[in-house]
């Protein structure tokens, strides 16, 4: 700890020192550390500091921050007021070294006011966190999710039109009679595979859609009157296509319809019935029914079920059950996509499972979105 040779420093700072808890403070060599008292004269800095300010070491205490650190002072002195006062505040600021002017780098300070044994603020300590390489390595970050969403995105429109041709083609031939048994085989793998292929670029694209930040702020998503009647039974028909020996039963009141964002309902719908196709045994009961509040669609499956102890961890993106490793090679993002755009729909996602009966996924959709507050509106008013 440097040594206090400043007259005037002496009266506060051994007293301050008896401190354990500043005492660990101001040894912490990952922040920058200012003590300073109540006028703004320094009675301590590390060697953080010493080098970010390019502060003489030998002629800097006992002076007041204006004369040895000017950048310093000038982010502090609007709240240098309030931190007397009592209050802790919170400062970011630029800073450049003497001896690096072209190398700015970043801070996140707090400046708290250290109170004597009677509650008097004697001193103000500040610590400061040099953030550059953090929020450098945030906007890399951000520029390759950026990348990567708008590869994903171009990629799957590019892939939109020859895979319409190829699932044509292969329904055609799927329905052709005159075709020998080997090839009618091989049309029928075309087609599966080929709707396979769509799923996963819907997947992809919902995915690439909630790392979006553009689209991650909070908002009602656009709605349009959404036929769950239809919906459900052409999601259906899409499972069955791809995978033949699956058996789906919906049950739905013709005609109900919802106002709602139909593209996030369906890509829930296909990630749960694509979920309950790899680890079913082979049938799928899908329903739907309207509340008086909700939505309410069940998807439920065959299965062995999930562990009680893999439940709450299903929907987080990633993770696979044990079971799931050793039927599917999926990535466990499926489950994560749907509870994500359910909650985007101000609804929600569950489950209920029970070991060797099977699984029951419930999306509640609310069937009017929630009211904004009045502070929002105000707020919006105002922009």
């Amino acid at each position: 700890m440097e040594s206090v040779t400043a007259p005037r420093t002496e009266p506060v700072l051994p007293a301050l020192l008896r401190d354990s808890t500043l005492n660990t403070l101001l040894d912490d060599p990952s922040r920058a550390i200012a003590l300073v008292d109540r006028e703004g004269c320094l009675l301590f800095a590390n060697d953080l500091l010493y080098a970010a300010q390019g502060m003489p070491r030998g002629e800097s205490l006992g002076r007041h921050l204006s004369e040895i650190a000017p950048d310093l002072w000038a982010h502090l002195e609007p709240q240098f007021r309030l931190v007397r006062g009592g209050r802790a505040v919170e400062v970011e600021r630029t800073s450049t070294r003497p001896d690096c002017p072209a190398e700015p780098r970043e801070w996140t300070e707090r400046w708290q006011p250290v109170r004597d044994e009677q509650g008097q603020v004697v001193a103000i300590l500040g610590t400061g966190v040099d953030v550059t390489e953090r929020r450098a390595d945030l906007e890399a970050q951000k520029r390759i999710a950026d990348l990567r969403g708008r590869l994903i995105e171009t990629a799957s429109h590019e892939l939109r039109g020859p895979l319409a041709s190829v699932l044509g083609f292969a329904h055609r031939l799927t329905r052709d009679e005159r075709l020998p048994p080997p090839a009618a085989e091989a049309a029928q793998f075309i087609r599966e595979q080929a709707q396979e292929l769509a799923f996963r670029l819907d997947l992809l694209l919902g995915v690439s859609e909630l790392d979006d930040a553009s689209t991650a702020q909070p908002g009602d998503p656009p709605t349009e009157d959404v036929f769950i009647d239809d919906l459900l039974e052409r999601e259906a028909e899409a499972l069955r296509a791809r995978r033949p020996g699956i058996e789906v039963d919906v049950d739905c009141p013709s005609g109900l319809t919802i106002s709602s964002n139909p593209h996030y309902i369906r890509q829930i719908l296909a990630n749960l019935l694509d979920n309950a196709a790899k680890y079913g045994s082979g049938w799928i009961g899908v329903t739907a029914e309207r509340g008086e509040r909700h939505l309410v669609i069940r998807v439920e499956d065959d299965g062995d079920g999930i562990a009680p102890a893999e439940q709450s961890e299903v929907f987080e993106r990633g993770y696979r059950a044990a079971s799931a490793r050793t039927i599917s090679t999926g990535r466990g993002l499926g489950l994560f996509v749907a509870r994500e755009f359910a909650q985007r729909l101000h609804g929600a996602l569950t489950l209920r499972s029970e070991a060797g009966v099977g699984t029951t996924f419930l999306l509640r959709i609310p069937l009017r979105a929630p009211k904004r507050s009045r502070r929002r509106r105000a707020s919006a008013r105002a922009s």
